[in-house]
């Protein structure tokens, strides 16, 4: 469950009170089904457990550190040696102090509005358009926690079929 999942006991005790399932897809679909009937609570505890974008890579899991657009290379030196390999971003995900800050800004901002982390399904989205979102997000206090749990499955279901275990 944790390669599709943050960990979240409330999510995980409600999965495994409904297992069996027939697929991984029916997990989704199950934990999608006990979010909805979690109290608040709960659901916070749920949405909590994912990391913020652009949270220290040592706090994400794997598959959350490549969906944030993190790989690893190895730079060659200018003889066209290699080097020990080192964190970067993609090119269009690029590492950028201004970018950076202002997610941590953004972020800060609105974990303090809703108590809660701002999730989203980023699906290639660039950091700048991600801050955008969340910039957007302060200035529409609407039904957040849905649309964060809503994009924790469309996280969930993406990971699924990029592991191929359907």
């Amino acid at each position: 469950l944790d390669l599709l999942f943050e960990a979240a006991p409330p999510l995980s005790a409600a999965l495994a009170r409904a297992s069996p399932f027939a697929s991984w897809a029916a997990v989704i679909d199950a934990a999608e089904l006990a979010i909805a009937n979690m109290p608040l609570a709960d659901r916070l505890v749920v949405i909590n457990a994912h990391p913020a974008i652009g949270a220290p890579k040592q706090t994400l899991s794997a598959l959350s550190y490549m969906e944030q657009g993190h790989h690893y290379v190895r730079p060659a030196d200018q003889r066209g040696a290699t080097t020990t390999p080192t964190t970067t971003t993609t090119a269009t995900n690029g590492p950028s102090e201004d970018i950076s800050a202002r997610l941590a800004s953004l972020n800060a901002r609105y974990k303090d509005l809703y108590g809660f982390t701002f999730v989203i399904f980023v699906n290639g989205r660039t950091r700048q358009e991600i801050a955008d979102v969340l910039e957007a997000s302060l200035e529409a206090a609407s039904a957040e926690l849905d649309r964060g749990l809503a994009d924790m499955m469309a996280i969930a279901r993406d990971r699924l079929k990029k592991l191929s275990v359907v």
